[in-house]
């Protein structure tokens, strides 16, 4: 059980952005944001996207980092209340059948300028 149970009993219901942090081919810092809802079932917390019902279930040191978003910082991180923020990064093939996926695909940056 962590400190912060209260903030997470605020968040359930409301929008709360996973905010991914990874690096670039090149060692660039690279992020992504996904919106999602925090919901609660009989297996634990999880964050569900709202079109397709898939669900990531969170594990408790995720929870931990659960923090309100300033509202200044809403709109760029989707209009969410709250966000979740993790750290990601390559994994060796031999890695793969140790690690849940989400579900969620990285976005495609080719197209920016």
């Amino acid at each position: 059980m962590f400190q912060s149970r209260g903030i997470v009993e605020a968040a359930l219901g409301k929008k709360v952005a996973l905010v991914l942090w990874g690096t670039t081919e090149t060692g660039e810092d690279d992020v992504a944001v996904y919106s999602r809802k925090l919901s609660v079932s009989d297996s634990g917390y999880t964050l569900v996207h709202t079109e397709t019902g898939h669900e990531i279930p969170l594990e408790e040191d995720w929870l931990s980092r659960l923090q309100a978003v300033p509202k200044e910082l809403q709109p760029i991180l989707l209009e969410c209340e709250y966000q979740i923020q993790l750290t990601v990064g390559n994994v060796d093939e031999s890695q793969l059948t140790q690690l849940e996926p989400l579900g969620i695909k990285w976005p495609d940056s080719s197209n920016e300028t």
